[in-house]
């Protein structure tokens, strides 16, 4: 079976929804962490979810403070960075990360606690996710976590469409493309990326 709901903090699915406003909505607890536009936002349609693009620094913010242990599952389609690294969510200090990113797609990020590792690839769209102990793709574990470290206490929420650093409490690595869906649970959902891969493309 998939993950027991009450460890979904926040699912937002863009693609399919009725408008802006109702893509925003935490569909696993509608009026808790619901998606708040950033200083830029993204654009919306029915087909292709959140459009964002790099050059306008457009993003969205969770609310949810970013804990150890967490996990992201993310659809997303089109991506193109311009040659600069783009991001779908991220913490960083220095020491500690919690972060996607898709580098002048060419390969992809995943990066937890001290742990950063690089996967080379040109996908431009999939179903990409990250957990405590492994990056995903296709719902195939690509990159192995389980021996990352984690020290301290996070304090920022996870941004859709860009990074948050921690050290300097600057936003940058803006994505540029679409993201159809994305999802964060409070545990590892390792052993259920595959069912979860396959229900987020099913949308």
């Amino acid at each position: 079976g998939l993950i027991t709901p009450i460890n979904c903090v926040a699912a937002y699915a863009p693609k399919g929804a009725a408008s802006y406003a109702a893509s925003k909505v935490n569909l696993a607890n509608p009026g808790t962490y619901d998606a708040s536009d950033g200083a830029a936002y993204p654009t919306w349609d029915i087909t292709n979810g959140w459009r964002l693009e790099h050059l306008s620094s457009q993003y969205l913010d969770t609310g949810i403070t970013i804990a150890e242990g967490m996990s992201i599952i993310v659809r997303f389609a089109n991506a193109d960075d311009g040659g600069s690294a783009i991001s779908m969510s991220d913490y960083y200090d220095g020491t500690n990360r919690y972060y996607l990113i898709l580098r002048d797609t060419q390969s992809r990020r995943y990066a937890y606690g001290g742990t950063t590792l690089d996967q080379v690839a040109v996908d431009t769209s999939g179903v990409i996710a990250l957990t405590p102990t492994g990056g995903y793709f296709g719902g195939v574990k690509e990159q192995d976590l389980s021996g990352a470290s984690w020290s301290g206490v996070p304090t920022d929420s996870f941004l859709i469409g860009a990074r948050v650093r921690a050290d300097t409490s600057s936003i940058d690595n803006y994505f540029d493309g679409d993201i159809l869906a994305i999802a964060y649970y409070d545990i590892d959902i390792a052993s259920y990326v595959s069912a979860l891969t396959t229900a987020i493309q099913a949308l």
